[in-house]
């Protein structure tokens, strides 16, 4: 049981964020409604984002030395949030979402297969678990 206010705060922030990544469907239905497209949205939106960051002068030297890392992330999630909003658009809400909450399952999954990390017995359980949902 959680009892120190420094152990609720982690709790409260984990519980908004999978309530707005739950209901974030709902505003990009009514987007798509009014006939943007979520493709330039995103562009837009995710720009501005990299700009500001851009502006908050960080290490220039330490994104040099992960400037090949910083990118291949850079592109996959663009790719990642790119595909998740045309999805929620375009597609089945259920179905997009179902692919979402299966996100730790993946994690897993691309840990074992390209990071060869250690996968335990308690972890694949969880892999199970979750897959067992769909059913």
């Amino acid at each position: 049981m959680l009892h120190s206010s420094s152990q609720k705060l982690p709790v409260a922030v984990l519980l908004a964020a999978s309530i707005i990544w739950g209901l974030s469907w709902l505003p990009l239905k009514f987007i798509h409604q009014q006939g943007i497209d979520g493709v330039p949205l995103v562009l837009v939106s995710h720009s501005l984002m990299a700009l500001l960051v851009l502006i908050a002068k960080p290490s220039w030297s330490q994104l040099y030395a992960y400037r090949g890392w910083l990118l291949g992330i850079g592109i996959a999630g663009g790719v990642a949030i790119t595909s998740f909003t045309y999805a929620l658009m375009h597609g089945d809400v259920i179905r997009v979402m179902v692919l979402f909450y299966l996100v730790p399952v993946w994690g897993v999954l691309g840990g074992w297969i390209f990071l060869r990390e250690h996968t335990g017995a308690l972890r694949w359980l969880g892999v199970l678990l979750a897959l067992g949902e769909l059913i």
